[in-house]
């Protein structure tokens, strides 16, 4: 029988990635007010995979990378979340301005202005009233050479950022001798074998 009565609730690395999604799109939108520049008016994306369309840049993605463990008790559990912030952009060239010189600064512009947004002391909590972030930081940053096709220059950027934070682990939830009774069957199969349970 089963031991977990209850709806197991979202992790917090799954309201993370979220968060911080929503963060520089708001702070994005707040910059492109105040400046008007268009590369401000990038759209913000949490967890794509498919390429980005000419169109749809500039263009920012939000995705979680991996998870280190960094300690465990039975109730909680402390890791070391990756999430990359990575950052796509489009030039073309001009008789003014070289188009790959172009793409590399905007590149280098929005990486540097999603740096300082996530290191801002007004989001040590990413906004969160409840302390289960205990620390944040721009690991890394890192940009690759723009890729020219057509006179028009693709640029790449990502941002690692890191937090350290808890996730719940529930408690044991006492359960009267008798309900365990449960039989599970095994059925081996030309697949493996499979586990049914019988109630």
């Amino acid at each position: 029988m089963s031991k977990i009565a209850h709806v197991i609730p979202r992790q917090n690395f799954e309201i993370l990635g979220e968060r911080i999604a929503a963060i520089i799109a708001v702070e994005f939108a707040e910059q492109f007010n105040l400046t008007q520049n268009p590369l401000f008016n990038a759209g913000v994306w949490l967890e794509r995979f498919t390429a980005f369309d000419k169109t749809e840049m500039p263009a920012i993605n939000v995705s979680f990378r991996r998870a280190d463990n960094q300690s465990q008790t039975p109730e909680a559990s402390a890791y070391l979340y990756g999430f990359d912030i990575s950052v796509f952009i489009r030039s073309k060239a001009n008789a003014a301005e070289r188009g790959d010189v172009k793409t590399k600064l905007n590149v280098n512009k929005l990486i540097g202005v999603i740096r300082y947004i996530l290191a801002n002391p007004n989001y040590e909590n990413l906004g969160f009233d409840n302390r289960f972030i205990f620390s944040k930081r721009i690991a890394d940053f890192e940009t690759i050479p723009p890729n020219e096709q057509e006179g028009i220059f693709a640029g790449f950027g990502n941002v690692n950022f890191e937090i350290l934070a808890e996730e719940l682990n529930g408690n044991i939830e006492p359960t009267p001798g008798e309900m365990f009774n449960t039989q599970i069957k095994i059925n081996e199969t030309d697949k493996g074998f499979l586990l049914t349970v019988q109630n």
